[in-house]
């Protein structure tokens, strides 16, 4: 039945963009680096709240009861985005600022990856899995 709703949804996309593969791959960065991440599914493509994935989350096809979002198929994954920002806090002066050190080592990783559907923008690190 899952599955069904799950093809059912993904068949009024164009073309897949990410692999099962590549998905483990970046989630696996993800959590490695404890990226704050927003997963938005098939059929809806509505980004849910932000949450930490860990490394090492999935399984061959989906992934582990780790998140909020539950277990889930790699290929219910529509896009995921990632904050370029981070707030920091100075330890002397305890004053806040914008910080980008985790998300250039992200996207420094992703590039080990090889090529992905990404999309930057001024907020966001976006990778889609499915092109309409």
């Amino acid at each position: 039945m899952i599955q069904r709703r799950i093809s059912k949804a993904i068949a009024n996309y164009s073309c897949a963009l990410m692999n099962n593969t590549k998905w483990r791959e970046v989630l696996d960065v993800v959590g490695k680096l404890h990226m704050p991440v927003q997963f938005a599914f098939v059929g809806e493509e509505k980004f849910m709240n932000t949450c930490f994935f860990p490394e090492d989350g999935c399984t061959k096809v989906a992934t582990k009861d780790c998140c909020l979002h539950g277990p889930f198929y790699l290929r219910e994954i529509y896009a995921i985005r990632c904050p370029i920002n981070e707030i920091k806090q100075d330890s002397e002066t305890g004053s806040k600022y914008k910080g980008q050190r985790r998300s250039q080592c992200f996207l420094s990783e992703l590039k080990k990856i090889g090529q992905l559907p990404l999309e930057k923008n001024d907020e966001y690190i976006i990778i889609r899995g499915y092109q309409k």
